[in-house]
């Protein structure tokens, strides 16, 4: 067992298409330090959203609820 340990958090999106193709891409691929707390999980997917100018496009609501109650 290694005492080394990197963490990683990848991010992917899902659409639809107008003529309803399926589609899917790898969106961010994070270096993960620190805590894999509720809150540094959603703050770090926020910030890639930011990142890429999408966070208003993103079904947030189960992130919001997370983030609030820190479940």
């Amino acid at each position: 067992i290694s005492i080394n340990s990197y963490s990683f958090l990848a991010i992917t999106i899902h659409w639809i298409t107008k003529d309803w193709r399926l589609q899917d891409k790898l969106l961010d691929f994070i270096d993960f330090s620190g805590s894999h707390s509720v809150k540094n999980l959603c703050n770090t997917f926020i910030k890639s959203c930011h990142k890429f100018g999408i966070l208003a496009k993103v079904n947030n609501k189960m992130i919001l609820y997370l983030y609030k109650f820190e479940i």
